[in-house]
């Protein structure tokens, strides 16, 4: 029974974190064999009926198939693993590889292909076993079995070479499974989130793609308008997504939609807070605030009411925004 990790065995848990989340970013081809050998194993343990197995290039062509081919019955598949955890592997391994792998990639990936697939189309639910979303408890299990630790699972080895063959996600069926490869690029900025200004964030090869700044996501339209920068300060402020606004403003520069000429600091407060009236942009001058996060540090620029703005007092525009009074804000420590 091993208790204690010795400094080579620490020395291996960052190493297979990489190859786990290496196992999305270098998008590698799907190696069919492997994983149509996988899927019948799964149906197989699972007490399900051989499926008929059918290939897509991305997880929207995979919704549009399920729907064209209109199944009725639909069974989630779930493998039997052991539960053998450890506190150090859990935060470096699992936790790490779930939070690049499908917090910041899968998760903003299935709420974008369920927006368009539409309200006319039904929306498939993807597998909950043999797919991204298994990265993390695998990879923290493969930690273990490399280390020379007995699982006591004779299945883990199976799933493990599944999601090692190149699948990116599934929807499982009776009879049917509708495998997704991955995609053929991917893009992330120093903190894995999807990110690019140069190109689609993720893109698939049958030519279905994303478009993020900094894990925020934008239709492709939009997206253009930021980074090409020919987006009007205007347009920047009436967007109503506020990640999607102050992504827009890092592209474009707080301080250079904010000049001399739209932008006047009324006050700034001694907790941070700037109060800004805009001329020149809207019918009528609007007010604004400018303040960080004390939590991340990150700068926000938000709207508040002419009634607010007025007043010329940054503290109590920032209260108003909460439903407070600014009596009730002050008592606050932090406020996000």
């Amino acid at each position: 029974m091993i208790e204690t990790l010795t400094k080579e065995r620490e020395a291996l848990i960052p190493v297979v974190r990489d190859e786990w989340i290496n196992c999305l970013d270098k998008c590698p081809t799907l190696q069919r064999t492997a994983c149509i050998d996988g899927i019948l194993w799964l149906y197989n343990f699972s007490k399900l009926e051989k499926p008929q197995i059918m290939g897509v290039k991305s997880p929207l062509a995979a919704q549009y198939l399920a729907n064209i081919l209109q199944s009725n019955v639909r069974d989630n598949v779930r493998a039997n693993v052991g539960d053998n955890v450890g506190d150090n592997v859990r935060a470096n391994v699992r936790a790490n590889v779930r939070a690049n792998v499908w917090a910041n990639v899968g998760a903003s990936v299935r709420d974008n292909v369920w927006a368009n697939v539409g309200d006319n189309l039904e929306y498939f639910n993807v597998s909950v076993t043999g797919s991204l979303c298994d990265f993390g408890w695998v990879a923290f299990y493969d930690f273990f079995d490399r280390i020379g630790v007995d699982l006591k699972n004779e299945h883990f080895s199976k799933i493990r070479s599944l999601l090692r063959s190149g699948i990116y996600d599934s929807i499982q069926l009776s009879g049917l499974c509708i495998i997704c490869e991955m995609p053929k690029e991917i893009h992330r900025d120093e903190k894995m989130r999807l990110h690019s200004n140069l190109g689609p964030s993720i893109g698939w090869q049958d030519g279905y793609e994303l478009y993020h700044l900094w894990g925020v996501n934008f239709e492709k339209p939009l997206w253009a308008g930021v980074t090409s920068r020919s987006i009007s300060p205007k347009e920047i402020f009436e967007l109503k997504n506020i990640e999607q606004r102050m992504a827009a403003l890092k592209v474009i520069g707080i301080d250079k939609v904010l000049d001399d000429k739209h932008a006047h600091t009324v006050k700034k407060s001694k907790r941070g807070n700037e109060l800004i009236k805009l001329t020149g942009i809207f019918r009528q001058p609007k007010y604004c605030l400018r303040y960080k996060c004390p939590s991340t540090g990150r700068e926000y620029v938000s709207f508040v009411s002419n009634k607010a703005g007025e007043s010329g007092d940054p503290d109590a525009a920032m209260a108003s925004k909460f439903g407070l009074t600014k009596e009730q804000y002050q008592t606050l420590e932090l406020e996000s």
